[in-house]
């Protein structure tokens, strides 16, 4: 089994919302890592990724990344399988869309180093 989208991200801003989206559609992703497919469901809301604003310029929020981060999101939201799990399959989705490896191991780093408080609240 291999990493991959099976599924395109189709997503729309949320009215009066700012800095947030709507999925229009489920997005799938097979994970090698847990051996499943992980469906996040049509109607999740999320802010893409979390890049702080200033550092859009750099890294968009709707960049190459951002169906990795839609998972990542959800699998925070949903508290499962467990936090490092859960960045671990960040990293993997990064990879199976080409994100540069540089770029995949910033943002997993980040993810490591800031993500606790959004795993607890």
């Amino acid at each position: 089994m291999m990493d991959e989208f099976l599924s395109d991200l189709s997503y729309a801003s949320i009215p009066d919302e700012h800095y947030r989206w709507q999925l229009l559609e489920p997005v799938r992703f097979r994970s090698a890592r847990i051996g499943q497919v992980i469906v996040v469901p049509g109607g999740f809301e999320c802010d893409l990724t979390s890049i702080p604003r200033p550092l859009w310029g750099f890294f968009p929020p709707m960049g190459p990344y951002a169906a990795a981060a839609v998972v990542h999101d959800y699998l925070y939201s949903i508290r499962w399988p467990d936090r490092r799990t859960a960045d671990q399959i960040f990293l993997d989705a990064m990879a199976s869309l080409g994100v540069p490896w540089w770029q995949r191991q910033l943002f997993y780093a980040s993810s490591r180093i800031s993500g606790g408080h959004a795993w607890r609240t």
